[in-house]
């Protein structure tokens, strides 16, 4: 049985012209330029300037070796705003109606080609009932989700969704990364993603991320109003 997700706090904070923090909380001696993700989970390049404070799992300090690799620093960069702090957790039901609305709205920029919304309160309710959805929560309001899946020792995720008004952030990385985290401890040694050929933007984001394309072939489902090719990449955990 997957071991409980450790509920984390992320505090974003602007540092004006302090040099950058490293993931592990040492400073750069060099500016850097950080990549975090937009809303439907693609790139967006932020100025080294703007840099971030850590997460860190809420409650007592974990004692085991694996708990306390749990609590390795999450670094998050935002560029239009002062300090918030937003948590990352395990979604129940009364998110769904949060998730569904960040999804669809992160995925408007498919209605070239895909038919009505993304997704539903029905089919994010069937999910959550089988799945794990991970949301970032601000002022008591979902922000970004992803779903995940763990069949075996291989770990999916998909749906990875940022509010428009909270791009930027590095929201959508912070929850990718408690995603493979997830997996990782649920025992999987690798994780898949599937996306369409025409998100272009997205396959660069996923391979800097260490995701590396294995397939791609017609996509069969009948949300869209084309022919979509899909692309199929994993990571080793």
């Amino acid at each position: 049985m997957p071991k409980a997700i450790p509920m984390t706090r992320v505090v974003l904070q602007r540092f004006g012209r302090e040099k950058p923090i490293s993931r592990h909380g040492v400073r750069d001696s060099q500016a850097q330029t950080n990549t975090s993700t937009a809303a439907n989970g693609g790139p967006a390049t932020l100025p080294a300037r703007m840099t971030a404070i850590a997460r860190s799992p809420i409650g007592p300090k974990p004692r085991s070796a694996e708990a306390k690799r749990s609590r390795v620093t999450l670094l998050i960069t935002r560029t239009r705003c002062g300090c918030f702090t937003a948590m990352i957790r395990r979604a129940n039901e009364a998110d769904v109606p949060g998730i569904v609305r960040v999804v669809n709205e992160a995925f408007e920029v498919e209605r070239e080609f895909r038919k009505g919304d993304r997704t539903s309160a029905a089919e994010i309710g069937a999910l959550l009932a089988r799945d794990v959805f991970l949301v970032t929560e601000q002022d008591g309001r979902v922000d970004a989700a992803v779903h995940v899946r763990v069949t075996g020792s291989i770990g999916y995720f998909g749906m990875l969704a940022v509010a428009r008004d909270a791009q930027g952030a590095g929201l959508g990385r912070a929850l990718l990364d408690a995603a493979e985290d997830h997996c990782r401890r649920a025992g999987c040694t690798k994780m898949t993603l599937s996306t369409g050929e025409d998100r272009k933007e997205l396959i660069p984001w996923y391979e800097r991320l260490g995701y590396r394309v294995t397939s791609i072939e017609p996509s069969t489902s009948s949300a869209f109003s084309r022919v979509i090719r899909v692309v199929h990449m994993e990571k080793p955990l």
